[in-house]
């Protein structure tokens, strides 16, 4: 009797050790609804859903953070305008010229005059750095704007500077940086960039770091021109400035569209696709009439290959 009992325990003469757990397994598997194969499927399932679905959440988290970036240009644009309506003669700060814990320090950045709006016009400092700059944003909540570089210490307001945007003091078109005829997106960007140009913000950036304090500012608030005999000049940003790019200054159609096309603050962006606050490639641009749009690159003024080029030199 013992050994037929044995006999049903072992599987019966002839049924090994292994095959009678591999049969428990598989009778476990059958008990809880799935075989050995269908949990392989499972697996499979599992790693493509996550090669299809994590790319995805990335796009789709990085699409929210373009969008906080643009909410950030728009309320630095209302800010700009702000400033424009209660300044003399309707102009946008003045680019920056002054730097340091106490604004003791001459510079030339391509960004406003910080002290002038921060916190007068806007208190929220993160408005200045976007979101998808997480170089940026970690170099500021570790002390970049603050003085002794320790942001317990608060904002020093001279010390906000070029980090996630660029921002222009006078309105530009391609007709003040590139050649006539040439593309500013075409396979030789440096030839297509206007020598004229080169020359106008040379000169300015060494005019503003020698003159005394108060001629700079004033230099800094007029109009650019040229060496003569162009009769080229970049105009101070401020209200009306459109003027000078309508096809009709007189018709309010016309003047609308300039204001549509003449930028004021950018995402940075580079010749280095690793320098791009967004991927793929781009910009936020935010224009004079208060639209903020972003640009793949290259593309429109200003998100084309001769700045990217003229920002690395």
């Amino acid at each position: 009797m013992g050994r037929v009992l044995i006999g049903c325990v072992t599987g019966g003469p002839g049924v090994g050790a292994r095959e009678v757990a591999a049969a428990g397994r598989e009778d476990v598997m059958r008990k809880a609804g799935f075989s050995l194969s269908e949990y392989l499927w499972v697996i499979v399932l599992v790693v493509i859903l996550a090669i299809i679905v994590l790319p995805m959440l990335a796009k789709s988290h990085e699409s929210g953070r373009r969008a906080s970036c643009q909410g950030n240009l728009k309320e630095l644009g209302q800010a700009l305008r702000l400033y424009a309506k209660e300044s003399g003669g309707g102009k946008y700060p003045p680019t920056k010229y002054l730097r340091g814990d106490t604004c003791e320090k001459r510079t030339m950045d391509f960004f406003f005059q910080p002290d002038l709006l921060y916190p007068a016009y806007f208190t929220n400092i993160w408005l200045c750095v976007c979101p998808s700059d997480e170089e940026s944003m970690q170099e500021v909540a570790g002390g970049r704007w603050s003085p002794d570089d320790d942001y317990s210490k608060g904002i020093a307001p001279c010390l906000i500077d070029t980090s996630s945007y660029a921002y222009l003091a006078w309105a530009t078109s391609p007709a003040h940086f590139i050649k006539e005829g040439a593309d500013p997106n075409g396979p030789d960007p440096f030839s297509a960039i206007d020598d004229a140009a080169l020359a106008v913000v040379t000169q300015l950036a060494e005019k503003v770091k020698k003159l005394p304090l108060a001629e700079a500012r004033d230099f800094l608030d007029e109009d650019v021109p040229y060496p003569p005999p162009d009769k080229r000049a970049l105009h101070r940003l401020a209200d009306g400035v459109e003027k000078h790019f309508a096809d009709d200054p007189n018709d309010p159609k016309a003047l609308e569209k300039a204001r549509g096309d003449i930028p004021v603050m950018f995402d940075l962006f580079s010749v280095d696709a690793t320098k791009f606050n967004h991927a793929p490639g781009g910009a936020n641009v935010l224009f004079l009439d208060g639209n903020v749009e972003f640009v793949r690159y290259p593309g429109k003024w200003p998100v084309t290959k001769v700045i990217a080029l003229m920002s690395a030199m």
